[in-house]
């Protein structure tokens, strides 16, 4: 389950909104979201009405800790688990609703490289987009599935 903090980033993030948008939207000040976001701040149940509105979502979603798209995801099976992590292993396309799943997947998995091989940290934006990419992952997998997927990328990576 994911903190309201993170549930309104990946909400915010699905919505193709930037802090300063949704902060506009909500008539909050940016910082303030953002010490929202990071779990820096608690919300007051007025505040959560109005991010909610502004995000077009009951507020109990967010104050659940639901993902955009967690209750149409459908399962991870084995078959699937072996067609991502080709798709991502060899830079391929892959279709059937899971692009973001495919997309976060490959930018994790080239970061944890990079990190192996030494090479200087990504600019602090790539950085935040990494993060998001774990976050919106732990929302979508398990962590028996995401440690799957990750095994099964690098071995695709190494035929």
């Amino acid at each position: 389950m994911l903190t309201l903090g993170q549930s309104i980033l990946l909400w915010r993030s699905h919505r193709g909104l930037s802090q300063q948008q949704l902060a506009e939207k909500a008539r909050l000040s940016r910082p303030n979201l953002s010490a929202i976001e990071s779990g820096k701040r608690d919300v007051t149940l007025g505040t959560l009405r109005i991010l909610a509105a502004a995000l077009e979502v009951r507020p109990g979603v967010l104050a659940d800790g639901e993902a955009p798209g967690e209750r149409t995801q459908r399962p991870l099976t084995r078959d699937l688990m072996e067609r991502l992590a080709k798709a991502v292993a060899h830079e391929r396309r892959h279709e059937g609703g899971d692009e973001q799943l495919v997309s976060d997947l490959a930018l994790i998995t080239r970061d944890r490289r990079d990190t192996r091989s030494g090479a200087p940290s990504s600019r602090r934006s790539g950085v935040r987009a990494a993060n998001t990419a774990w976050l919106r992952l732990k929302a979508r997998c398990t962590p028996a599935e995401l440690e799957s997927l990750i095994r099964r990328v690098d071995e695709q990576a190494r035929q």
